[in-house]
């Protein structure tokens, strides 16, 4: 990494694919931190498939130009809170404002 503050000219993102599987085998974590090793979990073993075969997320990998080194990833996946049987759940997002069209129907 450089001495220096990384500028956005010095990072180059790409759509994950099977060429990327060297990059993401040598990508480097600190292994006492159980959440970095949960972000490699997923990177090594879910998130090709998961944008491949399911098509429930996109994942692009963030590599430093210098060295050519992943420096890190951001997966993208949509997915919706289904509050329509939760009347519980669909009166508090009103009282916090958030208006959801299904909230609060009657049986």
């Amino acid at each position: 990494m450089p001495d220096r503050q990384m500028d956005y000219y010095d990072l180059r993102v790409e759509k994950l694919s099977e060429k990327h599987i060297d990059a993401i085998n040598g990508f480097e974590i600190d292994t006492a931190k159980p959440d970095e090793v949960e972000l490699k979990k997923f990177l090594n073993e879910d998130a090709l498939a998961n944008q491949e075969r399911d098509s429930i997320s996109k994942t692009y990998l963030v590599f430093y130009n210098d060295n050519n080194a992943l420096i890190g990833y951001i997966s993208l996946m949509s997915d919706a809170i289904n509050i329509k049987e939760n009347h519980e759940t669909a009166a508090e997002f009103n009282r916090l404002g958030i208006y959801y069209h299904a909230c609060l129907q009657s049986r």
